[in-house]
Parts: structure tokens; sequence; C-alpha cells
């Protein structure tokens, strides 16, 4: 096998072993629909659900992917638009209704900081955020400081 090749087998050879295996399911969150404030940033994707101080780590899957995205953008620039505040890498609040997949307790997202991992999978409402709505839900306290709305 010559060196290219082998070096590319061993790089998958360690993905595949070193990969993590999906995170355990809460049955029990995972069948219902859960409404709470959602904040993304550099290396963030927060999900604050109303009846809850956990963080969750918030990824859109495959089947709702493109139109979460496109959903994400259209009110980030009605955001700027209506505030003139240029957003740049920061984020407005958002409120989302939506049903996913949610993972046990443990350490989830980048570095570990989020409770559960959400993998959203549909959602039925997604907007800015009243700053009654993102005061009411955002009680974590992950994000103190940043008060966009």
């Amino acid at each position: 096998m010559r060196m290219g090749a082998w070096c590319m087998f061993s790089a998958l050879l360690a993905i595949a072993f070193l990969w993590p295996d999906p995170p355990p399911v809460d049955e029990e969150l995972s069948g219902k629909a859960h409404t709470g404030v959602y904040i993304s940033l550099f290396e963030t994707s927060l999900f604050e659900p109303c009846d809850s101080d956990e963080r969750w780590w918030l990824d859109a899957r495959e089947e709702v992917n493109q139109e979460f995205a496109d959903r994400y953008w259209a009110l980030r620039a009605q955001f700027e638009k209506q505030s003139g505040v240029a957003l740049d890498d920061g984020s407005p609040h958002f409120l989302l209704m939506g049903s996913g997949i949610v993972s046990e307790t443990g350490e989830h997202g980048h570095m570990g900081q989020y409770n559960r991992q959400f993998a959203l999978t549909s959602f039925t409402e997604f907007r800015l955020a009243t700053p009654d709505e993102a005061e009411r839900c955002l009680t974590s306290g992950f994000f103190d400081d940043l008060r966009y709305n």
C-alpha cells in the first residue's frame, strides 16, 4: 500500500473508532414539542426551553436544515433592518417552537457546555423573540450579558 493510501486508511480507521456514538435519547422529552429561545453565535447553538433552566445544543437535522437556515437568515436581516444594529457575529434572540430528538443529560455541544442535545426535526414557529419572551426563557445565565432584543 502506498504511503498516501495508508495515511488515508489510517485516518478513516481512527475516525470510525473514535467518532462518538449518538447520545442516549430521553424518550419523554423527544415525544413533545418545545418552545424556547434560540441564539446562534460562533461555536454556539443555544436553545433554552421556556419551561427549564437547561441549555440545549440545537442541531437542525437534514429534514429541516435548509428551511431552518433560510428562515434564520431572513430573521437576522429583518432584525438588522428594524433595529439598525449590524449584528456582524452577533445574534438576536429567536423564539422557536419545534420537535425533535432530545438527549439525556450530559455534556453536549461545544466543549460540553450544554445539558442536552436537541436534534430539531420539525418546527411550527420560528421568529424574533420579544424582550419579555427572552427574559422569561433565558434562565440558565449562559448569556446574561447578551441583550440584543
